[in-house]
């Protein structure tokens, strides 16, 4: 009888050992959790945000429910932050700027994510603003004089 005593204390003393260390472990709070990307899931499994390091920098994407990105703020290597807003369709329908010249803006897209407005201000703190036709071509300038430093950014999507 003692000796199958001894022999199940055995067996079972491995396992009841990892199993308190695992407890125990799992409740302390980690210090540093490293990867090149997070993924939110809601309670279906369906992710719902994501963080996560690219090429050109890193960004954090909020996703509705059918996993089209609504909201994505966005850091650039050399540490230029930006917002991009997306409609329902996942296309970019608005953006803001700030980069590492002073210069900052923000510019609204059509559905086609073409540029149709920009406000923006040079390093100096100058604003300008511009309307744009579905072609592109600015149908509007204030001030009107491009002088006064309308970045180049107004002008691309």
């Amino acid at each position: 009888m003692c000796r199958h005593l001894l022999l199940a204390a055995l067996v079972l003393m491995p396992g009841c050992s990892a199993v308190n260390w695992q407890n125990f472990t799992s409740s302390a709070p980690q210090q540093t959790v490293e990867a090149h990307r997070f993924v939110l899931v809601d309670a279906n499994g369906k992710p719902i945000a994501e963080l996560g390091a690219a090429p050109g920098g890193s960004g954090l994407v909020l996703m509705d429910s059918t996993g089209k990105p609504r909201a994505a703020l966005v850091l650039t290597r050399s540490g230029e932050p930006g917002l991009k807003l997306y409609d329902r369709a996942g296309v970019v329908r608005a953006a803001l700027v700030v980069a590492n010249d002073g210069r900052s803006g923000v510019a609204l897209y059509d559905e086609h994510s073409r540029n149709r407005a920009a406000l923006a201000t040079n390093p100096q703190g100058a604003a300008a603003l511009m309307l744009l036709d579905g072609a592109g071509q600015p149908t509007a300038v204030l001030p009107s004089s491009p002088a006064r430093g309308t970045p180049a950014s107004a002008q691309s999507g």
